[in-house]
């Protein structure tokens, strides 16, 4: 059996392809999170 990891608790690293998916969120699409919606 594989041993699985799962002490990295907030701080695990993000897979290359969510990355490169989540891109242009914050290059084009950026927002300000406080103001009123």
């Amino acid at each position: 059996m594989t041993p699985i990891y799962l002490g990295y608790n907030a701080s695990t690293p993000i897979d290359p392809a969510a990355a490169a998916a989540m891109r242009p969120f914050p290059e084009e699409a950026f927002g300000n999170s406080s103001s009123g919606h």
